[in-house]
Protein backbone atom coordinates (compact mmCIF):
# COMPACT_ATOMS: atom_id res chain seq x y z
CA UNK A 1 0.00 0.00 0.00
CA UNK A 2 2.78 2.38 0.71
CA UNK A 3 4.89 1.78 -2.34
CA UNK A 4 1.21 2.29 -4.09
CA UNK A 5 0.99 5.50 -2.68
CA UNK A 6 4.27 6.75 -2.66
CA UNK A 7 6.72 5.47 -4.52
CA UNK A 8 6.23 7.86 -7.74
CA UNK A 9 7.01 10.94 -5.20
CA UNK A 10 9.88 9.53 -3.61
CA UNK A 11 11.41 8.36 -6.95
CA UNK A 12 11.28 12.12 -7.75
CA UNK A 13 13.05 13.08 -4.23
CA UNK A 14 15.59 10.79 -3.74
CA UNK A 15 14.58 7.06 -5.88
CA UNK A 16 13.17 4.17 -4.86
CA UNK A 17 14.58 1.02 -2.81
CA UNK A 18 12.19 -1.98 -2.19
CA UNK A 19 14.46 -3.41 0.64
CA UNK A 20 15.38 0.02 2.23
CA UNK A 21 11.25 1.38 1.74
CA UNK A 22 10.26 -2.12 3.09
CA UNK A 23 12.82 -1.87 6.13
CA UNK A 24 11.34 1.75 7.25
CA UNK A 25 7.93 0.45 6.84
CA UNK A 26 8.26 -2.25 8.97
CA UNK A 27 9.85 -0.21 11.49
CA UNK A 28 6.79 2.56 11.52
CA UNK A 29 4.00 0.42 11.31
CA UNK A 30 5.72 -1.18 14.04
CA UNK A 31 6.28 2.12 16.32
CA UNK A 32 3.42 4.47 14.69
CA UNK A 33 0.27 4.73 15.46
CA UNK A 34 -1.63 3.11 12.01
CA UNK A 35 -5.46 3.03 10.63
CA UNK A 36 -6.13 1.03 8.19
CA UNK A 37 -8.47 2.74 6.13
CA UNK A 38 -11.16 0.25 4.01
CA UNK A 39 -13.77 0.86 1.62
CA UNK A 40 -16.61 -1.82 1.13
CA UNK A 41 -14.10 -4.68 3.29
CA UNK A 42 -11.61 -3.62 1.18
CA UNK A 43 -8.22 -1.96 2.21
CA UNK A 44 -7.69 1.65 0.73
CA UNK A 45 -5.42 3.46 2.47
CA UNK A 46 -3.97 3.95 6.05
CA UNK A 47 -4.18 7.03 8.28
CA UNK A 48 -0.95 7.63 10.49
CA UNK A 49 -1.71 10.31 13.57
CA UNK A 50 0.53 10.94 16.38
CA UNK A 51 -1.28 12.25 19.35
CA UNK A 52 0.49 14.79 21.57
CA UNK A 53 -0.91 16.63 24.47
CA UNK A 54 -1.10 20.31 23.29
CA UNK A 55 -0.92 18.93 19.29
CA UNK A 56 -2.40 16.35 16.50
CA UNK A 57 0.91 15.76 14.22
CA UNK A 58 -0.49 13.55 10.63
CA UNK A 59 2.56 11.69 9.81
CA UNK A 60 1.22 10.00 6.90
CA UNK A 61 -2.55 10.08 5.00
CA UNK A 62 -1.73 7.16 2.41
CA UNK A 63 -4.90 6.26 -0.12
CA UNK A 64 -3.97 3.74 -3.14
CA UNK A 65 -3.99 5.26 -6.93
CA UNK A 66 -7.39 3.62 -7.84
CA UNK A 67 -8.82 4.55 -4.85
CA UNK A 68 -7.79 8.80 -5.11
CA UNK A 69 -10.57 11.09 -6.21
CA UNK A 70 -13.20 9.94 -4.32
CA UNK A 71 -12.76 12.31 -1.08
CA UNK A 72 -11.45 9.46 0.87
CA UNK A 73 -8.20 11.59 1.74
CA UNK A 74 -10.24 14.36 2.09
CA UNK A 75 -12.73 12.67 4.64
CA UNK A 76 -9.53 11.68 6.60
CA UNK A 77 -8.20 15.14 7.27
CA UNK A 78 -11.48 16.11 7.98
CA UNK A 79 -11.93 13.73 10.54
CA UNK A 80 -8.54 14.71 12.56
CA UNK A 81 -9.28 18.33 12.00
CA UNK A 82 -13.04 17.67 13.61
CA UNK A 83 -11.29 15.55 16.32
CA UNK A 84 -8.50 17.97 17.35
CA UNK A 85 -10.86 20.98 17.21
CA UNK A 86 -12.96 19.17 19.69
CA UNK A 87 -9.95 18.80 22.22
CA UNK A 88 -9.11 22.52 21.69
CA UNK A 89 -5.59 21.55 19.98
CA UNK A 90 -4.25 22.32 16.43
CA UNK A 91 -3.01 19.64 13.90
CA UNK A 92 0.52 19.65 12.67
CA UNK A 93 1.73 18.03 9.31
CA UNK A 94 3.82 18.08 6.58
CA UNK A 95 3.49 18.54 3.41
CA UNK A 96 4.61 17.94 -0.48
CA UNK A 97 4.15 18.50 -3.36
CA UNK A 98 1.24 16.05 -3.39
CA UNK A 99 -1.26 17.58 -1.00
CA UNK A 100 -2.12 20.80 -2.85
CA UNK A 101 -5.76 19.30 -1.78
CA UNK A 102 -5.02 20.60 1.89
CA UNK A 103 -5.46 24.33 1.25
CA UNK A 104 -9.05 23.64 0.09
CA UNK A 105 -9.94 22.63 3.13
CA UNK A 106 -9.54 26.09 4.50
CA UNK A 107 -6.48 24.81 6.80
CA UNK A 108 -4.13 28.06 7.48
CA UNK A 109 -0.59 27.78 7.51
CA UNK A 110 2.44 28.65 9.99
CA UNK A 111 6.30 29.03 9.84
CA UNK A 112 8.04 26.11 11.93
Amino acid sequence: MRRAGFRTYVEEISGWDDAEQRTSADREFDELPIAIVEEDGRSVGYLCVVHKDEYDFIDEIAVLPEAQGRGIGTQLLRDVLRSAQQRGIPVRLSLDPWTGWVGDLGCGFGGV
